[in-house]
């Protein structure tokens, strides 16, 4: 008779605690299930066939009306080097706020609805002391779900050991892929931007999850290695306002375009959308506007967060054979979103102003939609205040 083997005390050797991952993975279950009622009586409201985390889910693709329109969607990403910062503060709540906008807002600014998500979490460890961060995590994923209106669908939290790097002891990547639908008669290419559309900005108070290694950089060469314990003017730590999370714009854009269901009614025209993300404001409104083949004018830009401000104060740049240097204007606006986290032209501004508003969101008319390809923007940054910067519109 063969002997029987006690994996969890073979896992426990090679340092990875079979129960605790357990007990980490009832989390992100007892998590989602707070979820589901988000897309409750929606295309995908996940259903559970079981009780328990390992249980399979379904969606009924049956909620969707029309299926000759109504196409599947995805979108994939990450928050980057951002839980670094999280790490230095252990403050872990905010990261699925990140998460949820890089891809779910992705999806929504192209006319399409996100549904539901699934996420791979990799950490370092799980051990007694980091459990309650992993939990964190999981609650943060509630709050950020509501805000998205998505469903946790399922996920996987692995435990790598090494080669999971940061800051302290827990250190963690954090990916996820949207999935959702979109109407073809509602899909935003950005084909329908007309000469004399009006740019609306919708205001993010941090820096999304994205330029986040120059961050980590720049203020780490000002204040040295712990820079997160660091303080501003008005007695804020630099690593909290670091850390600020993403305003969520998806919900928002459901709302403006009516999503996938014809039944529900367009509240806002939108020719074309701008999430800010990495390359800033020249290469995310550059692809928004491709294919109409125009530019645009910013003239009327938010003011820059404080925290970007700073950043720009303390920036060094360093090049080959040169001698260091200040972060211009802009670099700025190629690096970070420069106040506007999401950016829409529409013949109606009043219309996405108010929109916004109704759903706690800032936004102000910031320019218009241009005859020339070039993108101009009226600078709002510490060097060049009120100079127009330009950009060719790439090909």
């Amino acid at each position: 008779m063969s002997e029987q083997v006690d994996s969890s005390a073979a896992y426990r050797s090679f340092g990875v605690d079979l129960d605790l991952g357990n007990d980490a993975s009832k989390y992100a279950y007892e998590a989602s299930l707070h979820t589901h009622a988000n897309r409750a009586e929606l295309f995908g409201e996940p259903e559970m066939l079981g009780d328990t985390f390992a249980s399979q889910r379904i969606i009924d693709f049956g909620r969707i009306r029309d299926v000759e329109s109504v196409k599947g969607s995805e979108s994939a990403d990450g928050i980057g080097t951002k839980p670094e910062i999280a790490e230095r503060l252990l403050i872990f709540n905010t990261l699925a706020f990140d998460l949820y906008a890089m891809a779910a807002d992705d999806l929504a600014a192209a006319g399409g609805e996100p549904a539901w998500v699934t996420a791979i979490l990799d950490v370092n460890v799980i051990n007694e002391r980091t459990m309650p961060y992993i939990r964190d995590l999981a609650l943060g994923t509630i709050a950020a779900a509501a805000a998205a209106q998505i469903a946790v669908f399922t996920g996987e939290t692995a435990e790598l050991g090494d080669r999971v790097g940061g800051y302290g002891e827990f250190h963690l990547n954090w990916n996820a892929v949207v999935s959702g639908a979109i109407h073809r008669e509602r899909v935003i290419t950005g084909q329908k931007i007309k000469q004399g559309d009006t740019l609306v900005g919708i205001a993010d108070p941090g820096f999304r999850s994205n330029g986040i290694s120059a961050v980590r950089k720049i203020f780490k060469r000002a204040y040295g290695e712990e820079w997160h314990e660091e303080t501003n003017e008005l007695g804020q730590r630099i690593g909290e306002l670091a850390l600020t999370p993403s305003v969520i714009y998806s919900k928002m854009l459901v709302d403006a375009t009516g999503g996938y269901d014809e039944r529900r009614q367009e509240r806002v025209p939108l020719h074309g959308v701008a999430h800010v993300t990495g390359g800033g404001i020249p290469e995310k409104l550059g692809r928004a506007l491709h294919e109409s083949g125009l530019g645009a004018v910013i003239s009327e830009p938010f003011e820059l967060p404080d925290i970007q401000r700073l950043a720009q104060e303390k920036a060094i740049i360093e090049e080959d054979g040169k001698e260091p240097r200040k972060m211009t204007d802009r670099e700025l606006y190629a690096t970070w979103h420069g106040g506007q986290g999401l950016i829409g032209a529409t013949p109606e501004p009043a219309k996405l102003i108010a929109l916004a508003n109704e759903h706690g969101m800032e936004a102000k008319e910031i320019g218009e939609v241009t005859k020339q390809s070039s993108i101009l923007i009226k600078s709002a940054g510490i060097h060049t205040p009120g100079q127009y910067q330009e950009w060719e519109r790439a090909a």
